[in-house]
């Protein structure tokens, strides 16, 4: 029991990660057309019914993130959706690639929406974060800053 006591307080008093600066680091939208691949006729979404996507060419986004100061040694990016999806020695001036798939699937929540960047410290404590964030209407932002539309 006072083992749960000390990890509620513990949790209780944890301070929240800040953001990183916005001058510390950079995000470059790089759009991209890309055809659809043919979905198998099997397949079906949580509510039973058959999916049939399009085979058109449809709008694809990759973000590039680079981080121009750091004090950090570590870069580890987590979605929504998934864990890990890069976890790295961080070096400044490297453009760090996150491929968030096709637009209409990010807006509908078909595919990750939401992505937590971690900088970490040396001594392994996160000391900043970035959050990138699709809304359903396609507004895009950046630590809860507006930076445009999908």
């Amino acid at each position: 029991m006072k083992c749960l006591c000390i990890i509620f307080l513990l949790h209780w008093f944890q301070t929240d990660i800040p953001y990183k600066s916005k001058d510390e680091f950079e995000v470059k939208l790089d759009y991209k057309f890309r055809q659809r691949p043919a979905t198998p006729a099997d397949t079906y979404d949580a509510s039973g019914r058959s999916v049939q996507n399009s085979t058109d060419v449809l709008p694809y986004l990759i973000i590039n993130i680079k981080i121009l100061k750091a004090n950090e040694a570590r870069i580890k990016v987590n979605s929504n959706a998934k864990e890990n999806i890069i976890n790295k020695k961080l070096e400044t001036g490297i453009d760090y690639s996150l491929d968030l798939g096709y637009t209409n699937d990010i807006k509908d929540g078909i595919t990750a929406n939401e992505y937590t960047i971690l900088l970490i410290s040396a001594t392994k404590v996160s000391v900043n974060k970035i959050i990138i964030f699709v809304a359903e209407d396609g507004s895009f932002f950046v630590n809860g800053e507006k930076r445009g539309r999908l």
